[in-house]
C-alpha cells in the first residue's frame, strides 16, 4: 500500500493524478465517511476528519485489491499500517510561510461562506485568529501538534518525505531511492489562477510576521526535513540527479497512463461510489 498524505498546497492534486495513472483501479481516493463522535481523540477539527484503521477497513471491504490512497483524510498517524502491513507513506512539506500565504489564496479563490457567516471569505484578520488553520502541516505528522513527535513518526514508519519547492526533484529521488515501480508522470493540477493576496501577504512585513506567528511550531518541522532528510536523499541518490531530473522534464514528465486514469474514474462512479452508499451513515 502506497499512502499519500496529502498537506494543503503542497501539490496534492497533481499527486492523485500520477496515482491514478500508477494504479488505475486500484487507486483510492480519500472520502469523506460520518463524521467522529463528539470526544474521539482522533477528530481532529481542522479541514477534513482524518482515518484511523476501522475507516481504514472499511474502505478495505467496499474496495478490495487497494493498493494506494491518497487524500486530506489521510494523516501519518491515521496507522494505515494496521491494515496494510506493507503500508509506504509519503508526503510533500513546503515552505511555512510561502504555503500560509497559498492557503489564505486558496480560501479566497474557492471557499464560500455567504451562508454561514454572511460573507464569501474570511477577511485576513479573522483568517489570523482562526487556530484550525495554525501548524497545519505539523498537525498533519504530529496528533499533539508536537515537533519532537512528528520527527519520531517521520523516522519509526516507512516514509518518503520531499519538498514542495523542489517537485520533480523529489519525485525522481523517491521513484529511485523508495517506490521504484511508481509512474512519476503527472498532470499538473489545482494551481492558482489569481495568486493577488498571496503576493501581497508575502510582500507586507506585518502579515508575513502573522503567517510566522501562525505556522511558528512547524517552521523547525520544515528546517529540520530540509536539512537533515532532504540532504541526506540527495547523497544517497549520487551524482547523476540533476541530469535524471532533466530527463525526466524533458521526457518522462507527460507520460501518464491515460487508460489507467480513465478505468479510475470509471470504477470510482460505477462501483465504489454506490458500494459506498450502501453504508449507512456515509456520505461524499
Amino acid at each position: 500500500m502506497l499512502a499519500f498524505v496529502h498537506v494543503a498546497k503542497t501539490g496534492g492534486k497533481t499527486i492523485e493524478t500520477m496515482m491514478r495513472s500508477s494504479f488505475g483501479i486500484h487507486h483510492c481516493d480519500g472520502t469523506l465517511l460520518a463524521p467522529r463522535q463528539s470526544g474521539d481523540p482522533k477528530d481532529v477539527s481542522f479541514i477534513v476528519p482524518k482515518y484511523n484503521p476501522d475507516d481504514l477497513s472499511l474502505l478495505k471491504s467496499i474496495m478490495p485489491g487497494m493498493k494506494s490512497i491518497c487524500g486530506h483524510n489521510i494523516a501519518l498517524w491515521s496507522n494505515v499500517e494496521e491494515v496494510f502491513p506493507d503500508t509506504k507513506y509519503f508526503l510533500l512539506l513546503r515552505d511555512p510561510i510561502k504555503r500560509g500565504a497559498s492557503h489564505y489564496q486558496f480560501h479566497v479563490n474557492n471557499d464560500d461562506y455567504t451562508k454561514e457567516f454572511g460573507f464569501k471569505y474570511f477577511p485576513w484578520e479573522k483568517w489570523v485568529e482562526w487556530e484550525t488553520h495554525h501548524n497545519h502541516q505539523l498537525k498533519m505528522l504530529s496528533p499533539d501538534v508536537d515537533l519532537d513527535q512528528a520527527i519520531k513518526l517521520l523516522e519509526s514508519k516507512n516514509v518518503f518525505v520531499g519538498l514542495m519547492e523542489h517537485f520533480d526533484e523529489s519525485l525522481v529521488m523517491m521513484k529511485k531511492l523508495f517506490y521504484p515501480d511508481l509512474n512519476i508522470a503527472y498532470t499538473r493540477e489545482n494551481t492558482a489562477s489569481d495568486n493577488t493576496f498571496a503576493k501581497s501577504l508575502l510582500a507586507d512585513e506585518k502579515s508575513r510576521q502573522q503567517i510566522a506567528d501562525m505556522y511558528a511550531k512547524e517552521i523547525p518541522l520544515y528546517q529540520y526535513v530540509k536539512d537533515e532528510i532532504y540532504s541526506k536523499y540527495r547523497e544517497e541518490y549520487g551524482p547523476t540527479l540533476a541530469e535524471d531530473v532533466a530527463q525526466f522534464q524533458s521526457h518522462g514528465k507527460n507520460q501518464i497512463n491515460r487508460w489507467n486514469i480513465l478505468t479510475n474514474k470509471l470504477y470510482r462512479g460505477l462501483v465504489f461510489k454506490p458500494r459506498l452508499k450502501k453504508h449507512r451513515g456515509i456520505y461524499y
